[in-house]
């Protein structure tokens, strides 16, 4: 998990933005029982006699516009992600942004009886989803991924990264599909997944990926 909460001086001025989340663990139905944690969201600037909090970026870096293809995902191989989500999976799509892979898509396969008797999804909804961005400090990176956490339910420390529930399939319902976010340098990378059983596949879909950021 990221450092703990600290006050960051910059010139003769402290700021801490007035904002801790406080993660709390929630038994999630893999049986464990995550341990809480309190996370503080930190923002930093140098005194100035022209700056104003509108003009400091905190958002992500835009890298132009994301275009979508189907292929092969760099980030992790079809097989692989079909063994991590216990699903079958029929078809990928990856994105890219500024000429540099952003995210991929994965999608269940369709038209076959196991749709029935499998937790698959429709042809339009991705059963795992894969997206990055990038940030203009680490410490951005880091606030984005408390925050991202902090929308959805059920958000907790897990491994280098947040563990949390959030609306993906709509067939699930409102805030029932697990994801995980974990902020690498200045990047910020989210895993999506149409779970709502149990957080060990996204967890274990970013632990894989993690070098590739």
């Amino acid at each position: 998990m990221p450092h703990p909460a600290r006050a960051v001086r910059a010139g003769s001025l402290t700021l801490t933005a007035g904002l801790v989340a406080a993660l709390t663990a929630c038994s999630s139905a893999s049986g464990s029982a995550p341990a809480t944690v309190s996370v503080t969201v930190i923002q930093t600037r140098t005194p100035s006699a022209s700056a104003s909090p509108s003009a400091i970026a905190t958002g992500p870096i835009s890298a132009g516009p994301t275009t979508s293809a189907a292929g092969s995902c760099p980030l992790i191989s079809e097989a692989d992600a079909a063994d991590a989500l216990g699903q079958r999976l029929a078809g990928v799509a990856v994105q890219s942004a500024g000429g540099k892979v952003v995210g991929c898509q994965f999608f269940d396969v369709q038209g076959t009886a196991l749709a029935a008797s499998e937790h698959l999804s429709g042809p339009n909804q991705p059963a795992l989803e894969i997206t990055s961005a990038q940030y203009a400090t680490p410490t951005l990176a880091h606030n984005a991924m408390v925050l991202t956490a902090q929308a959805g339910v059920n958000a907790h420390a897990s491994g280098t990264g947040v563990a949390y529930r959030t609306t993906f399939d709509p067939i699930d319902g409102a805030n029932q599909d697990w994801a995980f976010a974990f902020a690498t340098g200045t990047t910020l990378v989210i895993v999506r997944t149409n779970e709502a059983d149990s957080e060990l596949n996204a967890e274990r879909i970013g632990a894989a990926i993690a070098g590739k950021f």
